[in-house]
């Protein structure tokens, strides 16, 4: 991971430091044993305000199943290493529960996405296109948070000279993790950009997850009947639907 959580200014985690059982020990100090869960595969280690989750197999569950002891190397000299870090503000995880949302909030409104260049906000009853001008986008969205010149593209070599005529623009949206781009001499709208806001990414937590649906009709891949793509599909998923891209793997 490229991320590091320290713990009175010690590493449980990063770079350098797995979130193995003998290191959270080491930094956290010894906690009663933990809960295996069969189904998920996973015993959860639990501290006053977070829980490490440890994906165990199944063939060692039984030296998991006595909370009187922990193992922390397994048979085969292995070492269990955390795949999840919750942090919740009770000392019981099951009792941290999100507070509510107002009746009219719009927080991961749903936005279908088609292929064509259209965005449909079914909580609003409306929608943009590539025709849609910056009034058009104030009126069904708001007032951006920000608005963004684009000055510079590193991959316009790629692309003709002439579609890089006229300057460009972008209105920000950051609460619904939605960019729109403008072309400058037209007005109307060139592209639209959704964050799935991924911890590895440069923008983290600047914008909120997109909650989008990108819809297909007919798939071009082969797949028969409608599909969709969330934020949360996986590219395995995404090629079995779509077929494989053209050009090879996608640029990251």
């Amino acid at each position: 991971s490229e991320f590091a959580l320290n713990y009175d200014g010690v590493p449980c985690c990063g770079p350098k430091v797995a979130p193995t059982f003998p290191s959270v020990y080491h930094q956290l100090g010894p906690a009663l044993p933990g809960n295996y869960d069969e189904g998920t595969e996973t015993y959860c280690l639990t501290y006053p305000g977070v829980t490490f989750s440890f994906p165990i197999s199944k063939k060692f569950s039984s030296l998991f199943s006595d909370r009187r002891s922990l193992n922390l190397v397994l048979p085969d000299g292995s070492t269990p290493v955390a795949s999840r870090i919750r942090i919740h503000p009770v000392e019981d995880p099951r009792g941290a529960s999100p507070p509510p949302l107002p009746c009219d909030s719009l927080y991961m409104e749903l936005i279908q996405a088609h292929p064509r260049g259209k965005l449909t906000f079914a909580a609003r009853s409306c929608y943009l296109d590539f025709f849609s001008e910056p009034q058009d986008v104030v009126a069904a969205l708001g007032r951006p948070c920000a608005v963004m010149q684009k000055r510079v593209d590193k991959l316009r070599i790629h692309a003709h000279q002439k579609e890089y005529s006229s300057a460009y623009y972008f209105y920000n949206y950051f609460h619904l993790g939605l960019d729109i781009l403008f072309d400058a001499k037209q007005h109307t709208i060139r592209k639209f950009v959704l964050h799935t806001n991924t911890p590895d990414h440069i923008d983290f937590n600047i914008y909120n997850k997109c909650n989008f649906r990108l819809i297909f009709e007919d798939p071009p891949g082969g797949s028969s009947g409608r599909a969709e793509v969330s934020p949360d599909t996986r590219w395995t998923e995404i090629e079995r639907c779509l077929g494989p891209p053209q050009g090879g793997k996608p640029l990251i």
